[in-house]
């Protein structure tokens, strides 16, 4: 079945072909383009001109999912034609958008679902040192900072900075623990954010987990960002949130856009003593 849709591709462009090797008897042959070890019913994408190639593995072709009756994974469908787009599109594409993560602050990693994502649409994932980097580098389409739980330093917020200054693309996620780093939260505060201390608790019953206030089930601002949850019939539930609010003498430059939103009976509990 993969090969007659693969079949396809080569049908309909003069500028693609397809042939098939058996890496048995050819075990050598893919070393030239990729580390990975290719496996019998898979592909590998290959721009002639350019050598740049994809490795598909079969597997990744699978469609499965979860059971929480039987705990266990099931293959439900294929994606071969998805997959050899993508594929096709990255070997084709000299330019492909580059996301930078911070390392060295204990950020949270970054998770194989978001990589794999990130993997389908051709958008490459680089870490970053940023307390040893002179700049952000300049093919950098958008840096995440995911959860430090160590401040970062006034050379890096300064270099940060002027990224974003220059119209660079900046995700910073941050709990409640960040809420005494002074230089992270001087860069929140200067685009006209403050976030504010301690965990927020839900006092709307009809707006958190049952038992649970601090398991909030926000309102789903309509927003470009959320346009996929608020059009849906998905609830978005954040446990031990902190809350934002939106400075006053923001600069008339900024714009200040919110996406989830707690009742008016929500309170920010600063002593986390669970006695209180």
């Amino acid at each position: 079945m993969f090969k007659k849709i693969a079949e396809k591709f080569d049908s309909l462009s003069d500028k693609i072909t397809l042939e098939q090797k058996d890496p048995i008897q050819y075990p050598a042959f893919t070393k030239e383009y990729v580390d990975d070890e290719v496996k019998l019913n898979s592909f590998l994408v290959v721009n002639n001109r350019t050598n740049q190639a994809k490795y598909v593995d079969y597997n990744d072709m699978l469609v499965q999912e979860f059971s929480q009756q039987t705990f266990q994974f099931y293959t439900v469908g294929v994606d071969v034609e998805g997959k050899l787009i993508s594929a096709i599109q990255y070997v084709t594409n000299p330019n492909l958008p580059v996301i930078y993560y911070t390392v060295g602050h204990e950020e949270y990693e970054i998770g194989e679902l978001f990589k794999d994502t990130m993997d389908r649409m051709n958008i490459l994932i680089q870490p970053l040192q940023t307390l040893t980097s002179e700049q952000i580098p300049e093919d950098c389409d958008v840096l995440v900072i995911n959860g430090p739980k160590l401040d970062f330093s006034d050379g890096e917020i300064d270099m940060i900075k002027k990224y974003m200054e220059a119209g660079g693309n900046t995700v910073i996620v941050m709990d409640y623990q960040a809420q005494e780093f002074k230089n992270l939260n001087s860069l929140v505060n200067y685009y006209g954010i403050q976030v504010e201390k301690g965990i927020i608790c839900e006092g709307d019953a009809n707006r958190y987990v049952p038992l649970y206030p601090r398991y909030i089930v926000p309102k789903i601002l309509e927003h470009d960002i959320t346009k996929g949850l608020y059009n849906s019939n998905r609830i978005v539930v954040t446990p031990k949130s902190s809350g934002i609010t939106i400075m006053d003498n923001t600069r008339k430059s900024l714009t200040i856009e919110p996406l989830l939103e707690t009742s008016e009976s929500a309170y920010s509990k600063v002593n986390l003593n669970p006695k209180t």
